[in-house]
């Protein structure tokens, strides 16, 4: 699926989306569930927009490797990016980039959601 998203940014658009709904939906169910013993109310962690198996950063790096290495065309990758720029609107996203481990990503790409977040 991965590989497809990178061919047809409508469906990692999609995927993001699940994935943002799944997180939803687990904070509803602490929420409203937080004194039954089959949910509990465990708090996930908050620098975590990465959790369950989906890391948005590491996503957003290979379309950005894809398209400097000329493997993704200009076209795909304007969606690409504003998809993920209009993401970096949200506080979430914001302060889980500002508080995750940067060695796990390139330079490049670093310095490219630095400059975006920057509004460059």
């Amino acid at each position: 699926m991965i590989s497809l998203a990178f061919s047809h940014p409508e469906l990692a658009e999609a995927m993001i989306s699940a994935h943002e709904l799944r997180l939803l939906y687990e904070e509803e169910a602490r929420n409203r569930y937080k004194d039954s013993m089959f949910v509990g109310n465990p708090e996930p962690d908050k620098k975590q927009v990465t959790n369950r198996g989906f890391d948005f950063w590491e996503f957003w790096q290979k379309a950005f490797h894809y398209h400097n290495r000329g493997e993704m065309s200009d076209d795909i990758w304007m969606q690409w990016d504003g998809m993920f720029r209009k993401k970096l609107f949200y506080k979430m996203y914001r302060s889980n980039w500002t508080s995750i481990n940067y060695d796990k990503y390139s330079n490049e790409f670093t310095t490219y959601v630095n400059r975006v977040m920057s509004g460059k």
